[in-house]
């Protein structure tokens, strides 16, 4: 059954060094934090008893951790999609948060946003596992899953290791989602 055909989870990784610094960790592969291991561990604690059925993670190390130690509470193993990697935002990796203005635009020898999206949308529609899924990658992840589903009122990022659970549209209403444990 494809993803986007029953309730799903999602969860942004835990806190990174580079978030911890304020920096754009991107595509670098920037490894959690004390905290973001225990936000990890708080956040598998939430979605053990939600009966996931299958978790599929961004390769990079802060989502990757993150999903181990959740299949490690739910007893599942994991499977990683290269294309759930935060977008690659060139030169204006590691620099401080501030430095993007404008997050339609690419930054020199980085991904365009149109690119990002494309790759993560089609990299979310291939899944195709027993529900519910868990899903384990970033917030620009967070953004691509707003955009496409029309669900306006998410706000533009998602706090880390923070739980969230997809509910599909009923008729005539649009997706919608919960946060959990928070």
């Amino acid at each position: 059954m494809p993803l986007l055909d029953a309730p799903f989870y999602f969860l942004r990784h835990g806190e990174s060094e580079a978030n911890a610094a304020g920096l754009i960790a991107g595509s670098t592969d920037t490894p959690l934090t004390a905290l973001g291991r225990d936000q990890a561990e708080r956040a598998a604690a939430v979605l053990a008893p939600c009966s996931i059925a299958s978790i599929f993670s961004s390769p990079l190390r802060r989502a990757a951790d993150t999903a181990e130690t959740v299949g490690r509470h739910c007893g599942l193993p994991l499977g990683y999609l290269d294309e759930l990697r935060e977008r690659h935002w060139g030169v204006l990796e590691l620099q401080p948060l501030e430095e993007i203005r404008d997050r339609s635009a690419t930054a020199l020898r980085g991904e365009s946003l149109v690119a990002f999206e494309e790759r993560t949308w089609i990299a979310l529609c291939r899944i195709d596992a027993p529900p519910p899924v868990l899903v384990v990658a970033h917030s620009g992840t967070m953004r691509v899953l707003r955009n496409k589903l029309g669900i306006g009122d998410v706000k533009d990022w998602v706090g880390n290791a923070l739980p969230i659970r997809f509910l599909p549209p009923r008729p005539g209403q649009p997706w919608r989602f919960e946060e959990l444990g928070g």
